[in-house]
């Protein structure tokens, strides 16, 4: 009985450690990187590029931008238009996405995929 006590204890603390694990959240533009015309420690995900789009801050949609970087919304990206193919949005017209690749869209409706080496830890 006790050493399956120490097993049980070793187990819950094994486990336990997984609690302190955890990747890195993703990178917003505003928030934690900056848009091109903001300063380092300038915070907002209000910029030149979509002061005229009259965006709602509590409209959470996050897309990615051909520069790898999570947009809070496509109207903070300052997209204007959209095209549907095979069930999944491409944004066009992003005047908050800078980039030097050539594509026919400037972000796509989900968040950006981010490397997280503790992945398989948490599956």
């Amino acid at each position: 009985m006790i050493l399956f006590c120490l097993g049980m204890i070793s187990l819950a603390t094994v486990t336990s450690l997984g609690l302190f694990l955890s990747c890195e959240p993703a990178k917003i533009a505003g928030f934690h990187i900056p848009y091109s015309t903001q300063s380092i420690t300038e915070k907002s995900i209000y910029s030149e590029c979509n002061k005229n789009c009259h965006c709602l801050p509590h409209l959470y949609d996050p897309i990615c931008g051909v520069d790898n970087i999570n947009y809070f919304s496509p109207c903070f990206a300052g997209c204007v238009s959209y095209k549907v193919i095979n069930y999944r949005m491409y944004y066009m017209g992003c005047k908050c996405i800078h980039s030097n690749v050539t594509r026919d869209y400037d972000a796509v409706h989900h968040p950006c995929p981010k490397a997280c080496p503790l992945f398989y830890l948490f599956t």
